[in-house]
């Protein structure tokens, strides 16, 4: 079934999300390692107290004690400030990470109220402002990690980072690339970097709460209201912006575009900011593609992605993008699988997706692989043609005032997300101008900055075409 639990498939975390974890029994853990180091070093517990205490310490043990004493009082200062007291916070700026510690991102609790995880603890994000400057230049980045469809799955993520904030680092030191200030490689490594973690389950669209099972599902307004918090310190001030997230925060990309790009110009009166979108591996589902079993008995148009869309839909209440919901008032479905929202999504996008991505390909639409060799292969070109055909048609009847800057990036690849964003050295030669010297290899990154920042008059739109047909399955050398 659908998100039933974080492997089951639709939009699961990958390691590159930077998703951060916190254990009792890793705390128990280093509670007990401490306990055994000071037995070994002669201290003994009796009832009379500690016994044989050793001689007197030297300065390399004071260091270390006095060492482990400021950690402490700076990890309780951060906690009082995120857990204890958030209301505190509405009216100040983030406090600076405490000195001589290697953090990319720093984490705040949102005081709204109404942003909350599946458990009802407050929601927030993490931010690193750029290092020794300032920019006006924005990324934020939505984490992925699955769905959960019942109250049951729900109840399961509400103990997990995925599903509450109590499970929260104060630091995440694992960003995604784009978020990273030490790669040269990543072309926004300057920029204002917010990660907001998913603790929703409802890839950032849901707008319901079941009181009977204490679970909560408000992912669209979580982002919301990060971005109006933001705009309190900084994001006013903003003339560029880039919304990206992987998995379900590719998703949720796609939902939350629009929503995004309207309330930072409505907020602050400027239609000149520059806002785009590049979902990574979000592309649930295309359009008119029928699942294994439905394309092994013949049909193969019926359309699986709108009919998960209506349960999600009927599960999250979710809140759908504007233009599609005025164009499908009755249907609102229609807004909650890719394939049919693309045309309506007026922010520019740049779609990056996997041909023979196995999140959808075996874990939604039912492929087991190995049974047939020859039913994977033909299975595998229908869904790698059916996506492709997908983004073509979306992109071609798209809506958008600006529509002829949108792209795509699909690789011919076998992977989730692994191989997609900054990070990725995967290529494709990509159109660039005429005659002989008409194309170029390019990797996501270099498309991404491009396309951006419109650094030429190219349409980034690419699919790989390192097959004849789709039916060999992954053909790219790099993947």
């Amino acid at each position: 079934n659908m998100g039933e639990g974080e492997s089951d498939g639709l939009l699961r975390a990958e390691a590159g999300e930077g998703r951060t974890k916190r254990s009792t029994a890793a705390s128990h853990d280093s509670y007990q390692s401490l306990g055994d180091a000071r037995t070994q070093s002669g201290e003994r517990v009796g009832r009379g107290g500690i016994q044989d205490a050793p001689a007197a310490m030297t300065s390399r043990q004071k260091l270390i004690i006095i060492a482990m004493f400021a950690a402490i009082a700076s990890a309780t200062a951060c906690i009082v400030y995120y857990v204890i007291e958030p209301e505190a916070q509405k009216n100040s700026a983030p406090p600076p990470p405490p000195p001589d510690v290697n953090v990319e991102l720093f984490m705040r609790l949102l005081p709204n109220s109404t942003a909350k995880c599946i458990d009802g603890s407050a929601a927030g994000y993490y931010f690193r402002a750029p290092d020794n400057t300032t920019t006006d230049e924005w990324v934020i980045f939505l984490q992925g990690g699955g769905i959960c469809t019942s109250p049951t799955t729900c109840q399961e993520r509400a103990f997990t980072p995925l599903g509450s904030s109590q499970y929260w680092m104060i630091y995440n030191n694992n960003p995604p690339p784009i978020l990273r200030n030490d790669d040269d490689l990543n072309p926004f490594k300057n920029a204002n970097h917010i990660w907001i973690p998913y603790c929703s389950g409802d890839a950032f669209a849901g707008n319901k709460t079941y009181e009977d099972y204490s679970l909560t599902f408000n992912g669209h307004e979580i982002v919301k209201s990060v971005v109006a918090d933001l705009l309190t310190w900084g994001l006013a001030n903003a003339s560029h912006v880039l919304l990206t997230g992987e998995s379900a925060g590719g998703l949720g990309t796609f939902f939350n575009a629009d929503a995004v790009a309207e309330q930072i110009r409505t907020e602050t009166n400027k239609q000149d900011v520059v806002i785009k979108a590049s979902p990574l591996g979000g592309y649930y589902f295309a359009q008119e593609m029928s699942d294994f079993l439905g394309w092994s008995q013949g049909n193969y148009d019926e359309d699986f992605g709108l009919g998960k869309a209506r349960d999600l839909q009927a599960f999250f209440n979710g809140v759908p993008d504007a233009s599609c919901a005025a164009a499908h008032p009755t249907n609102l479905a229609e807004c909650f699988t890719v394939g049919r929202l693309l045309k309506y999504i007026q922010t520019p996008l740049l779609i990056a997706e996997n041909l023979y991505d196995p999140s959808k390909i075996v874990d939604e639409l039912g492929l087991e692989p190995g049974k047939n060799v020859t039913e994977d292969e033909l299975y595998s070109g229908y869904y790698a043609e059916k996506v492709v055909d997908s983004v073509l048609i979306g992109i071609a009847n798209s809506t958008a005032v600006d529509k002829e800057l949108n792209g795509y990036w699909l690789p011919s690849c076998g992977s989730h997300t692994e191989n997609l964003g900054v990070g990725s050295d995967v290529m494709m030669n990509v159109t660039v101008g005429q005659g002989e010297n008409s194309w170029e290899l390019k990797t996501y990154r270099d498309v991404l900055w491009d396309w951006y920042y419109e650094m030429r008059n190219i349409q980034w739109r690419k699919y790989d075409d390192c097959n004849d047909d789709f039916l060999d399955g992954p053909c790219n050398d790099g993947c």
